[in-house]
């Protein structure tokens, strides 16, 4: 994790001129009504001219609000003088307009759960056409014919003018959801609308205005009736999970891609100091967080009469009873000018969100204070991508939907410097966060488009921000489809990703994902491609072409996750790089139709521990060549730095035994052992062996530890890294079992048997910043760490680890 001052701490950040006063909850919490958001419980007391500071729509003489609820009953609304607007039942919710006085008693309807301001997305702001590839595409005649791409956004103004300029072209359906008119407010929608017509000259476009997350819903559901293949969603939306790829919007979106569509987002503008993370910590018990050191108040400088947003939750959905507050507060005089306090006292969402117009120009700064706090959450706080906050951090600044594993994430690299970067300083980077509720990490963003490029609606000042990279994959995936009409969506993923011009370090990276958008001219189809998997039982098995399905095996395909085996589903895209376990009831042959890659391949093995690994091509193991972080060795040099053992085990199904494999033949699955964290490995196209040949299968050898139809044997690995540590981010311990981890525990001693840490968890693994039990830094050194991990089978292991500290 890098953190940076912007002010700079050796030179001292700003401080307040005067003290903070007293931070109180604007409605005391024996007030609290715990079914309506603090913000909309201040709007009923106060009435309507109270909406524009807490950031609530106001339409005629009611107030715009999301009731979250099993059920909800028109007439028992409208008994309020209220009118439900838009619904998205089957994720309980519902959009209401209501006169502010009646909250109370809407929030007090049976089965109401809560009653919140609704989220809203924010917005994030061709030479694409040329850079990315896409005009040799159109002179072959690709140009996106047969492809209907969706366009969800909150504004499409100057659309009609687009139109008639000829920028937009194929519009076969507009919708406007939020009741505003089509194009009333800015162009951001018409100018990613623009951009995925230019990458695809003859896509058709479906045009769908939302403002909230239940138009959103509907929105999808239109999208998915019309035939849409791809969606283009240059928009962010915060408070709606821990930003894991949980929540309701990703659920929304996992409706899409679900039944079938392409969803590219833009992975967000707040890597330049709009998004700071980190554990609750407070040293001098004042209640209030110290972002560091020393610093309650994370100062920004504001212009006066621009609107702002921050956004703050932790990781504790989906309801909580740790209660923090958010403030802004104004440095010279020490002023509250706005703030979010609701109660969580166990049934309310952890989320605080602050709308913010400065009046005056200069320094401002956000305070979080922690109300009622029992144990250190993470926290997370994004702002507005104006706000340079001077305690920020770039890494995990992906916000939803973004962060989804099942969504195409592109980054930003300004188009002048398109060849090599480097990124644009604002385009967020992973990895996506881990939580309670979602233990996983994923690298994100996974592409990079231009940005700053010509548009109608923006001019030559350029179209700017991730929001523009988004469309250009957008329309990128409509050519690809066009070329190949019957591939699934993840097939047009899975070549656009590999396609791509690598960037920064080897490999997928939270920085530049699989690189910079490349569209090669396509190979119009790869000849059919089959094995003959000859001896019925289980046997390790792969396939060596893009975006095939598990259903093609016509059997059960099992993954390993590192704690045991997973059955894949029948739609689940296989991995190229990735083996399986198959167990046949007769010799099968099976038949594979999509491409084999032709470009360098990369695999990241998230873990230290057993990999089930395999080749597209016939690849010599001493070919290998394994990244770590900036450090790239050959197999040879890595087995004797410790980073994975040495055997490469193939399995023989003819007599059930392993067999150590010096070649990887497609088609095949092998046991990897990693030894080391963060490794990457690489297959370069080049030096890959012979054609698709099924060759004779070795002889058998001696079988490694994982056996085709069990676990590992019973045995708990421990790791710690990184040591030395430097200050830098967290200290982070976990552990690796044959079954899941339900609890870990870790006390740190000094070289003097002192214990100065300890800390538990309920995963897998465990953050320590290197203080000890007082908040205080610990001493530079060398410390001993007992683990002690308990797995779901109620068995304890115990290790002790040996890390260094160095600041």
């Amino acid at each position: 994790m890098v953190v940076r001052l912007l002010f700079g701490l050796l030179l001292g950040l700003p401080v307040l001129a005067a003290p903070l006063p007293p931070l109180e909850k604007a409605i005391p919490p024996a007030q609290a009504l715990p079914t309506l958001e603090a913000a909309l419980q201040i709007l009923a007391q106060r009435g309507l001219e109270a909406s524009s500071a807490l950031g609530i729509k106001v339409q005629g003489e009611r107030v715009q609000v999301v009731v979250e609820a099993e059920a909800l009953e028109a007439e028992a609304v409208a008994a309020l003088g209220g009118e439900i607007r838009h619904r998205a039942a089957a994720h309980g919710l519902w959009e209401v307009l209501i006169p502010p006085e009646r909250l109370p008693a809407l929030a007090a309807l049976p089965g109401v759960r809560f009653v919140r301001r609704p989220h809203r997305p924010q917005p994030l702001g061709t030479q694409g056409v040329a850079l990315s590839g896409a005009a040799a595409w159109h002179a072959e005649g690709l140009r996106g014919q047969g492809i209907r791409v969706a366009v969800i956004d909150a504004e499409f103004g100057r659309l009609s003018q687009a139109l008639a300029q000829g920028r937009l072209r194929h519009v076969v359906a507009a919708r406007d959801y939020t009741g505003e008119g089509l194009e009333a407010g800015g162009g951001h929608g018409t100018a990613c609308a623009e951009i995925v017509q230019a990458m695809a000259p003859e896509a058709e476009l479906v045009l769908l205005k939302i403002d909230n997350e239940v138009q959103l819903a509907q929105a999808v559901q239109e999208a998915v009736g019309l035939g849409v293949r791809v969606i283009s969603h240059s928009m962010a939306w915060f408070n709606t999970s821990f930003y894991d790829g949980t929540g309701v919007v990703c659920e929304i979106v996992r409706q899409a891609t679900t039944a079938g569509i392409l969803w590219v987002n833009a992975v967000g503008n707040f890597a330049a100091g709009a998004h700071w993370e980190g554990f609750w910590i407070d040293r001098d018990g004042d209640g209030l967080l110290d972002f560091a050191p020393g610093v309650n108040v994370n100062p920004f400088e504001a212009e006066p009469l621009k609107p702002l947003g921050f956004w703050l939750t932790w990781d504790d959905w989906p309801t909580t009873d740790q209660d923090f507050d958010l403030y802004i507060v104004h440095v010279p005089t020490g002023q509250v000018v706005a703030s979010s306090t609701t109660t969580q006292a166990g049934a309310q969402p952890p989320i605080e969100h602050v709308v913010f117009l400065p009046t005056l120009p200069g320094p401002y700064g956000v305070v979080i204070r922690g109300h009622r706090v029992t144990q250190p959450k993470p926290l997370e706080l994004f702002a507005s991508p104006a706000v340079k906050l001077g305690v920020s951090v770039a890494e995990s600044s992906v916000p939803t939907p973004a962060d989804a594993p099942f969504v195409l994430a592109l980054g930003a690299i300004p188009w002048p410097r398109w060849a090599g970067g480097p990124q644009a300083a604002y385009s967020s980077q992973g990895p996506t966060n881990a939580s309670r509720l979602n233990p996983a990490r994923h690298v994100k963003p996974d592409l990079m488009g231009p940005d700053g490029v010509d548009t109608f609606v923006y001019g030559a000042a350029g179209f700017s921000g991730t929001s523009a990279a988004a469309p250009h994959g957008a329309g990128a995936a409509a050519l690809v489809w066009s070329a190949h009409p019957g591939w699934t969506a993840e097939q047009v993923r899975s070549w656009l990703e590999s396609a791509a011009v690598d960037l920064g370090p080897s490999g997928k990276d939270n920085v530049y994902g699989q690189g910079r958008l490349r569209l090669p001219l396509p190979a119009m189809s790869s000849p059919s491609l089959s094995h003959t998997y000859a001896h019925a039982g289980w046997q390790l098995v792969s396939v060596p072409t893009l975006g095939e399905r598990a259903e093609a095996f016509g059997t059960t395909l099992w993954s390993w996750n590192g704690r045991g085996y997973e059955a894949l589903p029948r739609e689940a895209v296989l991995e190229p790089l990735r083996g399986y376990w198959a167990r046949f009831s007769a010799p099968q042959t099976v038949t594979a139709s999509g491409v084999v890659p032709t470009t360098d391949q990369s695999l990241a093995l998230d873990r230290p521990g057993w990999h089930l690994v395999s080749s597209p091509w016939p690849y010599p193991k001493g070919a290998i060549r394994l990244a770590r972080g900036e450090q790239v060795l050959g197999w040879a040099q890595a087995v004797a730095a410790g980073w994975v053992r040495p055997t490469l085990w193939g399995y023989n199904p003819a007599n059930r035994q392993y067999f150590p494999a010096e070649t990887l033949e497609p088609w095949q699955g092998y046991w990897l052992y990693a030894q080391a964290p963060g490794l990457v490995l690489r297959f370069s196209y080049a030096a890959r062996g012979a054609d698709l040949l099924e060759g004779p299968m070795p002889s058998a050898g001696e079988a490694p530890p994982p056996p085709p139809k069990d676990v590992l044997p019973e045995e708990c690995e421990f790791f710690a890294a990184p040591t030395p540590w430097r200050g830098a981010g967290a200290l982070r311990f976990w552990a690796v079992a044959s079954a899941p981890i339900r609890a870990l525990k870790v006390e740190v001693f000094d070289l003097s048997g002192r214990r100065v840490w300890e800390g538990g968890a309920q995963v897998g693994e465990l953050f320590w910043h290197g203080e000890d039990a007082l908040g205080t830094p610990v001493a530079n050194g060398v410390y001993f760490c007992l683990v002690r991990a308990e797995t779901e089978g109620n068995r304890t292991y115990s290790d002790m680890l040996r890390i260094v500290i160095l600041r």
